[in-house]
């Protein structure tokens, strides 16, 4: 999935950019955080119970909530950017969303 860092917000398809991540403000739904990373609903509950969600989850009452900076960081996007300026992040926390490099992990890690 790749996130187009030039507009200001979701297109007619649907689109997410790094602008209208930015702001769903610190928080965000699991729902939410699940169709940002293109992950369906009973698929992002899934994996927040089995404990294998992308980033950290905080856990209130029976809801859970996903703070939008690690979001950012799972897309490989600098949470402290603003706009389109916004590139990838170099820090350790980020993580690829490129099918072809985490395919080549899972082959590694077998």
């Amino acid at each position: 999935m790749s996130l187009a860092q030039d507009s200001p917000g979701p297109s007619r398809t649907g689109t997410w950019t790094a602008t209208t991540v930015r702001a769903l403000g610190v928080t965000t739904d699991l729902t939410t955080a699940g169709e940002v990373l293109g992950i369906s609903r009973n698929t992002a509950y899934q994996l927040a119970a089995d404990g294998t969600w992308p980033t950290r989850l905080l856990r209130l009452g029976s809801r859970y909530r996903v703070p939008v900076a690690e979001l950012l960081r799972a897309l490989g996007l600098d949470p402290a950017a603003s706009g389109s300026e916004a590139g990838p992040s170099t820090g350790p926390a980020s993580a690829t969303t490129d099918p072809a490099a985490c395919q080549g992990a899972e082959s590694r890690a077998g």
